[in-house]
């Protein structure tokens, strides 16, 4: 509704801003909504409470922004998805399609995997 911060609501804050967006946007469209797209994306941005009240409100599917791959143990109110700008080459979402992820992303784990040994 507002694409404000939900981890900073209140839970009055948060049931207004979730299921007021449902509400708002399943009026403008004429038919349920049931995918959420959490602002911002991050768990600390969003937080657990935020979670339920977007399963309570009736959401299927809630968006996050963690880039990983979906896989079947994914929790439905919480899956991951790549983010795609406007100028974005063909190329990148290619290989972001494709599985490679950001050259941060691959560092991390690089980095993780030299500790780890």
């Amino acid at each position: 509704r507002t694409h404000c911060r939900l981890s900073t609501l209140s839970s009055s804050e948060l049931e207004a801003e979730i299921r007021g967006s449902k509400e708002d946007l399943e009026a403008i469209v004429g038919r349920p909504v049931d995918l959420f797209c959490y602002p911002f994306g991050k768990m600390s941005d969003v937080g657990d409470t935020a979670i339920r009240v977007c399963s309570e409100a009736g959401f299927r599917l809630g968006y996050s922004t963690v880039r990983k791959e979906i896989t079947h143990d994914c929790q439905p109110l919480w899956t991951p998805r790549i983010c795609v700008t406007p100028r974005m080459p063909v190329h990148v979402l290619a290989g972001l399609l494709n599985g490679v992820f950001w050259p941060e992303d691959m560092i991390a784990s690089l980095s993780r995997t030299i500790k780890s040994q």
